[in-house]
């Protein structure tokens, strides 16, 4: 569908002009259209997003692991975020 999430806020930013439109506006058919495309493209969009953040968020805690001071917090931090990050990625492939 969408090759990285850069794409699919610009196809979403594309939806919402087309929602502004008084023409998309003026046809049922066409408002129900695009309306059912946002629907559809914004819980993938939260969910790819959800996904590039716990994937940071993994980065930072895998750089933590050198401090000792937080090396606890940090692996509590990597069980987590190796459990949620396949559960997201299972969710985008649908």
């Amino acid at each position: 569908m969408f090759r990285n999430l850069d794409e699919a806020v610009t196809r979403l930013e594309e939806i919402d002009t087309l929602l502004m439109n008084p023409e998309v506006l003026s046809n049922r058919r066409r408002l129900m259209e695009v309306t059912r495309d946002r629907a559809h493209l914004v819980p993938i969009l939260t969910t790819w997003q959800e996904l590039d953040s716990a994937q940071t968020e993994l980065e930072e805690a895998r750089e933590l692991m050198d401090d000792p001071e937080m090396r606890e917090m940090a692996v509590e931090e990597i069980k987590r975020l190796n459990g949620q990050i396949p559960d997201l990625e299972g969710r985008l492939r649908g």
